[in-house]
């Protein structure tokens, strides 16, 4: 799964090790390790504007639990910077990809 702190990515997979795959690179590694092991892998990006991701956090960290953490406005102001959304390219790569974008 990819995308940023606030995405989605728990909510979909409560059970599954989450790893953000900021980086292309990351992905690319992901993918091709899953190909030499001849197991499936799916892509699932979550596509959400930098607002609701804040807004999100915030809701999470105000409820506490065992998934709120502090990251700040400007913390996830760098991050957005950081990371690298997959394209139209590289989620073909995948057998099965999926973007899922915030409702507003």
């Amino acid at each position: 799964m990819c995308g940023l702190p606030g995405a989605g990515k728990t909510t979909l997979a409560r059970r599954l090790a989450e790893k953000g795959l900021w980086l292309r690179a990351e992905r690319d590694e992901k993918r091709r390790a899953a190909q030499e092991l001849g197991v499936d892998i799916e892509l699932h990006y979550f596509d959400v504007p930098l607002d609701e991701l804040v807004r999100r956090l915030e809701k999470r960290n105000s409820e506490g639990g065992p998934n709120a953490f502090r990251i700040s406005r400007a913390e996830m102001e760098e991050y957005f910077k950081l990371f690298e959304p997959p394209d139209e390219a590289e989620l073909a790569l995948f057998p099965v990809s999926a973007v899922h974008r915030a409702r507003s």
